[in-house]
């Protein structure tokens, strides 16, 4: 076998070999999801590779002409990355102007046809201009190459058309470009230096393969474009929506929470034949090593060491580590877990001449996610985001989209609103606010010096709560008796604490709003609770275990003071109330005293015989009471009773004392 059969086999077989790679797991993605691939379309953006590689053969005569010169860095990064990746990026946006059931996966897919078929053609050309020193190195790679840069083309683009934001847009279309550009430069730019240089093509390839897989694991998650217009989100709304629950998560990850979730970045392959073809591809590799020349000789090549090194082991070793990484990156670690971490910001909304103080974790130059309790309305209001250090200008703001009611994991609670009427000094503040975020990110991710006092950033009594509960009013939320240790975090409504008396009487002790805690003696453990709780208006409450509580107190002073300090209040309140109810006590000891006086007075005069002179006397003296006269006695009973009105609470009780002191009155003056 000559060696121009030999290229010519290679370049035909480069393409299908890594196109297989995808393929296969692209299939199986649209097997779970039950859905049909758009094979017509996938085959036109093919089609679309190939007329462009044709396109660019007959213009390479001007292209040398327009830009003579061969230097390294001309040859790889103009004549080479620019040009193709500027070439394809346009073909893309042709082929992609009608696409049915358009998600970013499907970019990715097509980007990757869009790769395949440029590299066919580009293979072929090769092998009938050039030499095998040229050819061997150019028609292994130049598939991976093509396939990977254009997947990624396919993401950054597909993002951009479902992007409604200006900026949003044009930060993917560089994006798009600058990405493969820099890629296909660099790995052009080894092939040019050869040497030695020459094997880093082998792990720039498996590099692209990572990036690439990672991107798509993360594309699986995002909706298709019909579906975000059918909630009326754009990309980076969803994008908003999809972070706040990975930053609640992050936060009981960060306190240790024994609740928390924790996937693995990894899954592996159930295909026993894809392992064992991997298999058989590195050791295939590491055992043609050492004859890597006579290998490449029986094939008809005449290379040097380099290039059969990299014919015979590198290539083996790219395609069976291709494999293996195609498909092992798990989307639900992305779904699941976050390494950004949330640094709470103050959200002060101007509403016809009203503040409101929402806190937020997520601000972008577009739009913003507050954690509101409540709907915000459609209307348009001012805004501006207030830090410890740094505050924003006022912008306007609008909402989009809101969920107040449904508490599932899957849809945060709060509203996204979108930004309008930026201004610089407002960039500038997202610039402060980014460096700011990322500079505390890395101090605490590495744990450097004072990483423990960033806790407070984004621990507060609203950020540490496991779960929300919508509360009907009237609803017990615990009941005086029971064991219970989680304490809770009024979002929204009101609740009232009650002590419940033997006599099955209720005293209301206090009434609680949005923005306080209570049941925070769940620290003490399995003690019984001493009071009730019951919900007055329709609640939002948050509950956490006392664990949380515990790393609240740990990680916040602030809160921790306010804490103390209640507990303070508290004791002072129940000490006072100690003192109240033994003068109460004393009272009910006097009037109980005063009342059996008083009662066999009013048996002697109300039941008993006309008295005789001096018998009134009389009566009082054995009473300890002499000396009184029938007046005197009048106003005693009145006093007597009196004090038992100040202790009724029944209006009619009191009308009802009255009237019989009156009549007592006029009793004792006719007796008398």
């Amino acid at each position: 076998m000559n060696s121009q059969t030999t290229s010519f086999i290679f370049a035909l077989g480069a393409v299908p070999v890594f196109y297989l790679i995808y393929f296969r797991h692209f299939a199986s993605y649209y097997r779970q999801k039950g859905e049909t691939p758009l094979y017509p379309k996938h085959l036109e953006f093919f089609l679309y590779g190939v007329c462009f590689a044709l396109v660019l053969v007959l213009c390479a005569p001007w292209i040398e002409k327009i830009l003579p010169g061969n230097t390294v860095f001309n040859n790889a990064f103009i004549k080479a990355a620019l040009i193709e990746k500027g070439g394809l990026l346009a073909m893309f946006l042709l082929a992609a102007r009608y696409y049915p059931r358009f998600s970013i996966i499907e970019g990715i897919v097509s980007g990757i046809s869009l790769g395949a078929g440029f590299s066919l053609v580009e293979n072929i050309i090769y092998v009938l201009n050039y030499g095998p020193s040229v050819i061997i190195p150019r028609i292994l790679f130049s598939a991976p190459l093509h396939i990977t840069t254009t997947g990624l083309m396919g993401y950054y683009l597909s993002a951009m058309a479902m992007s409604g934001s200006r900026l949003g847009k044009y930060l993917r279309f560089a994006l798009s470009f600058v990405v493969p550009v820099l890629f296909h430069g660099v790995f052009d730019a080894s092939l040019f230096n050869q040497g030695s240089r020459i094997f880093f093509t082998g792990p720039l390839v498996i590099l692209l393969v990572v990036v690439l897989e990672l991107v798509i694991s993360r594309a699986k998650l995002i909706p298709g474009k019909q579906s975000l217009a059918g909630q009326n989100l754009r990309l980076e709304d969803w994008f908003l929506k999809y972070h706040q629950p990975r930053f609640e998560r992050w936060i009981l990850n960060s306190m240790g929470t024994p609740a928390d979730i924790r996937v693995p970045l990894f899954r592996m392959h159930k295909s026993k034949l894809l392992w064992i073809i991997s298999l058989l591809l590195f050791f295939g590799a590491w055992a043609a090593l050492p004859f890597s020349r006579t290998i490449t000789s029986a094939m008809g090549f005449d290379l040097g060491s380099s290039f059969s090194i990299l014919l015979t082991t590198v290539y083996p070793v790219s395609v069976g580590a291709s494999m293996v990484i195609v498909g092992i990156v798990n989307p639900d670690f992305f779904r699941f877990n976050s390494v950004r971490i949330p640094i709470i910001v103050d959200a002060v909304i101007r509403n016809e001449g009203v503040e409101e103080n929402i806190i937020t974790f997520d601000i972008t130059p577009a739009n913003c996610f507050l954690r509101s309790f409540e709907p915000l309305g459609s209307s348009e209001f001012d805004l501006y985001f207030e830090m410890k250090k740094f505050r924003s200008p006022v912008i306007k703001a609008r909402p989009l989209w809101e969920n107040h009611g449904s508490m599932t994991t899957e849809e945060p609670t709060g509203t996204i609103v979108a930004l309008a009427g930026s201004s610089s000094s407002f960039y500038a503040f997202i610039i402060r606010y980014v460096i700011f975020r990322i500079w505390k990110g890395i101090v605490f991710n590495l744990k450097l010096p004072g990483f423990e006092s960033i806790r407070r950033l984004f621990m507060s009594p609203a950020t540490v709560m496991q779960k929300e509960v919508v509360y009907h009013p009237g609803t017990t939320i615990f009941k005086q008796g029971d064991t219970i240790q989680t304490f809770y975090y009024i979002k929204k409504g009101e609740v009232q604490i009650i002590k419940e008396l033997d006599s099955g009487e209720e005293i209301i002790l206090e009434k609680m709003e949005a923005g306080q805690i209570f049941n925070e003696m769940s620290l003490l453990g399995d003690t019984r609770r001493t009071i009730t709780a019951r919900c007055v208006s329709r609640c939002v409450l948050a509950e956490a275990k006392a664990d949380n509580l515990e790393a609240l107190i740990k990680n916040d002073p602030d809160f921790a003071l306010a804490l103390i300090l209640k507990l303070l209040n508290r004791v002072d309140d129940t000490q006072n109330s100690l003192t109240q109810t033994i003068e109460y006590l004393q009272d009910l000891i006097r009037m109980k005293d005063h009342r059996s006086r008083s009662g066999a007075i009013l048996l002697s005069l109300l039941f008993g015989k006309k008295p005789k002179k001096g018998t009134i006397a009389l009566l009082l003296k054995n009473q300890g009471m002499g000396g009184v006269s029938g007046k005197d006695l009048a106003t005693y009973l009145k006093q007597s009773f009196a004090l038992e009105d100040s202790l009724a609470e029944d209006k009619k009780k009191t009308e009802a004392i009255d009237k019989m002191i009156n009549g007592l009155r006029i009793t004792i003056s006719h007796k008398e």
